[in-house]
């Protein structure tokens, strides 16, 4: 259930030439920063409110990459609206390989226990190998970086050494069978040019054509990000065993 459509988040970083900012920086300062980030770690809180019970479930994600080592992880733990453990969900890159795991649960019994490990070789050329560690590990950013494009964003307030931004952003598409409609309102601390804090609120609206039935649903995500990278422990004893 990897189904986390929204966002993400950031938190102090040491990269050559950072500068410290005694004004607040621009939004292409910001853009710039995030695209020289080379190693980061995220943890991001998500509850996910929908209209009957099954569509509501809280989300801890949690990931990082550092680019130098040629490494990365994501995790992301899924509890329904009991707050049972449903799903873990974990994907990194190591030492050469790629591993995979899906965990699914439904009431205490397993209906799915999935593990891969391949040669990363197998998967993408050893030339091509940040681009993908960067794809899989790095989509906070990115999506930050989208709605920091083509949202609105004002600055709002200083908040100590922290500049506060508002975002907001809405998307409205329509096809054959469904017309959706997303808006967002965010937001962002930032720290010498790179956001470091994040509170998301996203509403979401999927009209069924055909039918007229409505769904709706609110999703909550409070997140922050640290400018460094320590392998978790669970990838460690991965490791432990694959040698």
């Amino acid at each position: 259930m990897k189904q986390s459509f929204f966002v993400a988040l950031i938190t102090l970083i040491l990269f050559s030439g950072c500068l410290t900012f005694e004004r607040a920086p621009s939004i292409e300062e910001v853009l710039r920063a995030m695209e020289e980030v080379n190693e980061y770690q995220y943890e991001f809180y998500s509850t996910n409110i929908g209209i009957i019970e099954s569509e509501t479930f809280t989300q801890i994600m949690t990931g990082g990459m550092n680019l130098k080592r040629r490494e990365g992880f994501e995790e992301i733990m899924t509890y329904n609206f009991d707050e049972e453990l449903i799903e873990i969900y974990r994907t990194a890159v190591f030492d050469g390989k790629y591993y995979h795991h899906q965990l699914r649960k439904n009431k205490g019994e397993i209906l799915e226990n999935i593990t891969k490990e391949n040669p990363l070789e197998s998967i993408v050329s050893s030339e091509n190998i940040t681009t993908f560690i960067e794809g899989h590990f790095a989509w906070p950013l990115h999506t930050l970086s989208f709605f920091l494009k083509n949202g609105s964003v004002k600055l709002i307030e200083k908040d100590g050494n922290l500049y506060v931004f508002r975002v907001k952003y809405s998307k409205e598409t329509q096809g054959e069978y469904y017309e959706y409609i997303g808006n967002l309102t965010g937001i962002i601390w930032v720290n010498d040019a790179l956001p470091v804090r994040v509170f998301l609120n996203i509403t979401t609206i999927t009209i069924n054509l055909h039918s007229n039935i409505t769904k709706r649903a609110t999703s909550v995500v409070r997140g922050n990000i640290t400018y460094s990278y320590l392998t978790p422990e669970w990838l460690l004893r991965i490791r432990k065993r694959s040698n």
